[in-house]
């Protein structure tokens, strides 16, 4: 065992390699289902394979890491502090995961609401990997990570419109209308809470970034 403490997230936060072992972030992949076929992200799956299959139509679904994934990790880290940062509740269940693996582990558990996805989520693991880089307590870590969740703001924009059409949950009319008049969707995420931003009339390419302010 060791008395560092340790970070621990999943793939969606998508840390470069290098920097998750640079910080020694452990990383629990998603789970992916392309057609029948199902892949852990990060371990087996070839990101190649995940944009051909959306090309081409082909059904893609993910699930949040169960409690047992997150059990599995906590005790692969060897340490008797670990801290867990998950995305944002309100749209995962890997909050609720994470927590339920803590509760049930022997270890000494804190799991993180980042208030955030993707990048920005990436963000607030970096800020608490830091902590725990340079020597820091459960409770450094922990408030690194959660003063960065209070800051942290993630700003897309939508490249196409075809990934909205194909989850049924935006009125075919709106799309056909944003469809014709070339517009592409800006929207911004913090707090857990997705606000619409600046709609563009054109997008050479999707954007997706985080800030910390």
């Amino acid at each position: 065992m060791t008395d560092r403490v340790a970070v621990l997230t999943d793939s969606s936060a998508g840390m470069p390699a290098d920097q998750a072992r640079r910080f020694d972030v452990h990383v629990v992949p998603i789970h992916l289902t392309i057609g029948s076929d199902e892949f852990r992200d990060g371990l087996d799956l070839d990101p190649a394979v995940l944009y051909q299959a959306l090309q081409k139509g082909v059904p893609v679904k993910s699930a949040a890491p169960s409690p047992l994934d997150y059990a599995d990790a906590v005790e692969a880290t060897l340490s008797d502090d670990v801290v867990v940062v998950t995305p944002a509740s309100e749209f995962t269940f890997m909050y609720r995961n994470a927590s339920l693996a803590a509760e049930l582990s022997d270890r000494r558990v804190t799991v993180v609401d980042s208030r955030s996805a993707t990048a920005g989520h990436g963000l607030v693991v970096l800020a608490g990997a830091q902590a725990a880089a340079g020597g820091g307590t459960v409770d450094d870590v922990v408030s690194a990570a959660e003063d960065a969740a209070s800051r942290v703001e993630l700003v897309g924009a939508l490249e196409t419109l075809d990934y909205l059409r194909s989850s049924g949950r935006v009125p075919a009319i709106a799309l056909g209308l944003a469809t014709q008049l070339g517009v592409r969707p800006v929207f911004r995420f913090e707090e857990g809470v997705t606000r619409p931003g600046r709609t563009r009339r054109k997008s050479s390419a999707g954007v997706s970034a985080g800030r910390r302010s």
